[in-house]
Formats: C-alpha cells, sequence, structure tokens
C-alpha cells in the first residue's frame, strides 16, 4: 500500500500519466534517469524515495490541518453491512487493525498528523504551516466567483476577477479584482465608517488591512439604497482569499460589524 502510494505521488511529482505504472518497471530508477535527462538535476533513487515519502506526509497533514480525522479514514458501511454472493464481507475490526497498521507505519501519531520523528527526517517544517485556509476549497476556478453574506438588514455581494500576473525580480506578481455591492435590506439608515479585511495567500499568509471608508466614502445608505465599489488586490501566490467586514453606524448611534465572508481569489489556469 506504502509502496504504491510513493509511487503514485513520484509519478505526479514528475507530471507523468498513471497509465506508464505498467511501463515504468522501476520506477525509482528510471524516474531517477528521466529526471536528469529532462532538467540535468542529477538525483539517485534514495533522493526520489524521500520526496514520495515527503509529498505523501504533506498531501496527509494538510487533511489533518482542515479538519480531517483518522476516526474518518474508514470504509463506508455497505462495505460491511452488504455481502458478497458467496456471503463473504469486510470485518470493521480487520480494516481498522489495517488502517492503524497503515499510519503507524507512515509515522502517524494518534491525533493524525506526522511524529515529531517524521517531521525531523524528511524536515517537514519547512512545507508545514498551522494556519488553515481561509477559503473555500475548490478544485478550479471558471469565470467571476461571487459570494454573498448579510448582518442586520446589510447585504454584501462579493465579485471576484483574476486581472493577470506577472514575474518580477522579487517574486511573482497575481493581481485580483473584486466588486462589492452593499445594499441596505433592513428598516433604519446606516453609515459605512471603516473597512477591515483579512488577505491570505496560498502559503496560509495573513495580511490585516484596515482603515477609513472604502474608495474615499464613506456612505450613507437610506432602506432600498446601494453603494457600489471596484478595488483590487495582490498576492504573491495564484490564489488566496479574503474575509472581513465593515463598521456600521446607525443614525441613533448604535455600531455593529457588517461582516463579509471569506471569498475566493485565484487564477482560473491554475490548479488549487
Amino acid at each position: 500500500m506504502i509502496e504504491a502510494e510513493d509511487n503514485a505521488a513520484l509519478l505526479d511529482s514528475l507530471i507523468l500519466c498513471k497509465f506508464l505504472r505498467g511501463a515504468i518497471r522501476e520506477p525509482w530508477r528510471e524516474g531517477a534517469e528521466l529526471l536528469t535527462m529532462v532538467t540535468g538535476m542529477s538525483r539517485g533513487e534514495d533522493d526520489l524515495r524521500r520526496s514520495a515519502r515527503r509529498v505523501a506526509a504533506v498531501r496527509h497533514a494538510f487533511n489533518v490541518r482542515e479538519g480531517w480525522t483518522l476516526a474518518e479514514d474508514r470504509l463506508p458501511d455497505r462495505f460491511h453491512d452488504e455481502a458478497l454472493e458467496d456471503g463473504a464481507s469486510l470485518d470493521r475490526a480487520d480494516v481498522a487493525a489495517m488502517v492503524d497498521a497503515y499510519h503507524a507505519a507512515r509515522g502517524h501519531v494518534p491525533s493524525g498528523g506526522p511524529s515529531e520523528r517524521l517531521r525531523r527526517e524528511l524536515e517537514l517544517d519547512a512545507w508545514l504551516t498551522d494556519a488553515p485556509l481561509a477559503r473555500p476549497r475548490v478544485a478550479r476556478l471558471m469565470g467571476p466567483q461571487v459570494t454573498r453574506s448579510e448582518t442586520e438588514g446589510i447585504c454584501v455581494e462579493v465579485k471576484t476577477r483574476y486581472v493577470g500576473g506577472r514575474a518580477l525580480p522579487e517574486g511573482a506578481r497575481f493581481v485580483f479584482a473584486y466588486t462589492i455591492r452593499i445594499s441596505n435590506t433592513g428598516e433604519a439608515p446606516a453609515q459605512l465608517c471603516r473597512r477591515h479585511w483579512f488577505i491570505t495567500d496560498a502559503h496560509g499568509g495573513v495580511r490585516e488591512v484596515e482603515g477609513e471608508g472604502v474608495v474615499g466614502s464613506q456612505p450613507l445608505l437610506h432602506p432600498g439604497e446601494s453603494f457600489e465599489y471596484t478595488s483590487g488586490c495582490v498576492l504573491e501566490t495564484p490564489h488566496g482569499a479574503m474575509h472581513g467586514s465593515y463598521t456600521m453606524f446607525r443614525p441613533n448611534g448604535a455600531c455593529f460589524e457588517a461582516l463579509v465572508d471569506a471569498f475566493v481569489l485565484a487564477d482560473p489556469q491554475a490548479i488549487v
């Protein structure tokens, strides 16, 4: 199981089709030769095995960080409850024992993440972050993305689009635009006085931005009125997310935060 998983990680990392599994009889040796021929980098079989193990460990740690637990690493009930024609079915205890043995062999601790030994052996700290992603999980984004949130009669609709990217000496830059429409669907006026944003990149880095109003304005919205503006954001990664709030004031002095749910910023050609 582990060997097959590592082989798959190797093929994925070399950007090779999975159908080549049968054609490549010695994946570690042949993979090292292919890598050297294409890139000029000299890597041995042990180097590739270590890289494949690191891929599996980082992928597993990502799943754990995003909320997955070992209790969920089980087969659907029908595999145990629905017997085959010969009456055979999978025993839950046997499957659980096999799953536990797999995680022990992989070096995972009971909480699900990599053990300290595994972290040191594969130098995983350089690849892992404890910051959860503040963005919806998506596989591929096509076209403008729209989100909607509402607080105390203040409705916030956000539409995003990818503007473009460019390579600079200090690193890549990816530019995104977002158009926000703020509508008062309640029964009392409210004025937008401040904005507060949390911007998360694909590495888990978070940048906080706050200030007076939006695009130089502090719109007062009466019931039924709306205010729309367009702004932008620059990331060092091809995808990320933003969420935040607007500080709103009522004529009677009451103050509240109109929340803006997380919305995705993504290059539609990038794999997220």
